[in-house]
């Protein structure tokens, strides 16, 4: 999911995907959820994290950009809360797709995340492209089909894929 933004008269892709929230993790040492959690009512700190996450949409966007601080201070004050809106509604939708019926309480890291889509065949272009909520819907999916819900044994590849 992407759309554009302005900052300074300059039009910006941002992409709401998994791979924003690696390249979150990779910049701020720190994963999003767990920042979106400390927030609390602390409004400096909720315009903090939506800047972050801002800029890690639009890296992952592909777009060159300056450090953090160097690209926001390029936004006037109405494109900034025009882009911090633009980016929670596009990340929101992002994860509509997430099934429901999951367990919505477990958050993946980006190792995990990473990883368990390694396992899934998913790759870190995929990561980049597709919605968070439908990457972890096809991991999870996966995970359920591939080890049984977690009440079964093992299943090998052969068995799984029927070879």
């Amino acid at each position: 999911m992407e759309r554009t933004i302005t900052a300074g008269g300059k039009a910006y892709k941002i992409r709401a995907s998994a791979g924003a929230l690696i390249i979150y993790k990779a910049q701020f040492g720190r994963e999003y959820p767990e920042e979106l959690a400390d927030i609390g009512n602390d409004e400096e700190k909720a315009y903090v994290v939506g800047c972050r996450l801002l800029w890690a949409m639009a890296r992952s966007a592909k777009e060159k950009l300056p450090t953090p601080d160097e690209w926001l201070a390029m936004f006037k004050k109405k494109e900034l809360k025009a882009a911090l809106f633009i980016s929670q509604i596009l990340f929101e939708h992002s994860l509509s797709g997430r099934d429901n019926d999951k367990n919505g309480d477990e958050d993946y890291s980006s190792e995990q995340l990473m990883a368990s889509a390694a396992l899934c065949g998913l790759n870190t272009t995929d990561l980049n492209n597709l919605p968070l909520g439908m990457v972890v819907d096809t991991i999870d999916k996966y995970m359920d089909m591939r080890y049984g819900g977690g009440d079964s044994e093992f299943v090998s590849s052969a068995d799984f894929f029927g070879e």
